[in-house]
């Protein structure tokens, strides 16, 4: 008992695209108990360049989490460790600093990258090369992008989550499972595909060091290691693409299940000993991403709750405003419009396919609060985003019935 009640604490950070958040592990008895001591939000801004992430913001919201975490563990933090979204990354300076501000993946730059280097090399090509769905945010397209707009594409570069453990004193890294959502990984293997590399001109000098999940990259430096309890706190790369944490944190075996990992995205698949490379799973763009343990995360991505909360937004800047337990209250009370499945579809099916022709319209408000006497609504035009290009457009609405 007395050795449990040494134990140092832990640090876990998630990042997310839309939200991010900093946890405390203890082991105050037998059982480790879990506690989130900071959140903070995070989304792409508008820049000079394009669309991008206040990478600077990022960190410090990092750094706060870690000192409110310090506060509540006298017995000092044994690891740092930090996931995130994956196929973005950071370029760096000689000294190691960020070049600039990292792009988002919703910026449309990778657009016509990712027409051009399908001239290079086919999709099918590239499929059978990685094991990786054809979709543009991938860091492949971003990296060709850099090419296109003349960028220094020998500066090295890294991904964000990696990016921040190196900011706090780990060596440049990619970790497994965020490397293969590049789709530069070769399949079946823990290196860099060459050949994609040298086909397109890529310089693989510029990639980091591919090391599995778990492995220690530095102990913390800086101002942050002055204070006593984070001296000698290692920093670790956990399975850095935050939905490989979440798969492995599933308490699941066999071969007989599936996952909804939903977030911005929602991932849907399974977890296999090996990749399925076959030609319905390429026809259906399914994708094989590293796992934790040497497995495979044999998945699709499908919309999230992105959807839900630019819907929330635009409501949002029409004066009402609405949390989502709310909403959901909201439709609770609501009487279904038709009680035949059948029916049902086949209402929706006219209904909703028909004006894809017709002009485009703002999804349709909730039911509107009563305004406040101080408050006036205001009639707002919906706002030009150049930098959702159709693939991420908002979602329309459903027409009346």
């Amino acid at each position: 008992m007395e050795r449990v009640a040494k134990q140092k604490a832990l640090i876990a950070v998630d990042l997310g695209a839309q939200s991010c958040r900093v946890s405390l592990l203890r082991r105050r008895r037998a059982d480790p108990e879990i506690q989130i001591v900071h959140r903070f939000s995070n989304a792409p801004r508008t820049t000079f360049q394009g669309l991008c992430w206040d990478a600077e913001k990022i960190f410090k919201g990092i750094q706060t989490g870690i000192e409110l975490a310090v506060q509540q563990a006298p017995e000092g933090i044994a690891s740092i460790a930090i996931d995130g979204w994956a196929v973005d990354y950071v370029r760096l300076q000689p000294n190691g600093q960020a070049a600039a501000d990292p792009f988002c993946y919703r910026d449309p730059r990778s657009e016509k990258a990712e027409q051009e280097v399908h001239t290079i090399i086919p999709p099918q090509q590239l499929y059978s090369l990685t094991g990786v769905q054809i979709i543009r945010i991938n860091t492949l397209y971003q990296l060709y992008a850099d090419k296109l707009a003349r960028f220094e594409t020998r500066a090295p570069w890294i991904n964000i989550p990696e990016f921040m453990s190196h900011r706090l004193g780990g060596k440049r890294v990619s970790e497994y499972t965020n490397a293969t959502h590049s789709g530069m990984v070769a399949l079946n293997s823990h290196r860099w595909c060459k050949e994609v590399f040298d086909e397109l001109g890529l310089h693989i000098e510029a990639a980091p060091e591919i090391v599995p999940s778990g492995t220690t990259i530095g102990t913390l430096a800086g101002d942050l290691a002055k204070i006593p309890q984070l001296r000698d706190t290692k920093i670790i790369v956990p399975a850095c693409h935050d939905t490989a944490s979440a798969i492995a944190a599933i308490p699941a075996s066999g071969d007989d299940w599936a996952f909804i990992s939903s977030g911005t995205w929602s991932l849907v698949g399974t977890v296999l000993d090996t990749p399925c490379v076959s030609d319905e799973a390429r026809a259906a763009n399914f994708t094989n991403l590293g796992g934790v343990g040497g497995k495979i995360c044999f998945l699709k991505n499908v919309n999230g709750m992105w959807l839900l909360q630019q819907c929330m937004e635009e409501w949002e800047e029409s004066g009402s405003r609405w949390s989502v337990p709310e909403l959901l209250s909201k439709c609770e009370s609501r009487r279904p419009l038709c009680r035949s499945p059948l029916l049902h579809r086949q209402n929706h099916r006219q209904k909703t396919y028909a004006p894809l022709h017709r002009r485009r319209r703002q999804p349709k408000c909730p039911p509107q609060r009563p305004h406040s006497k101080t408050h006036r609504p205001r009639s707002h035009p919906r706002r030009h985003r150049e930098h959702h290009d159709r693939q991420f457009r908002r979602p329309t609405s459903r027409p009346r019935r």
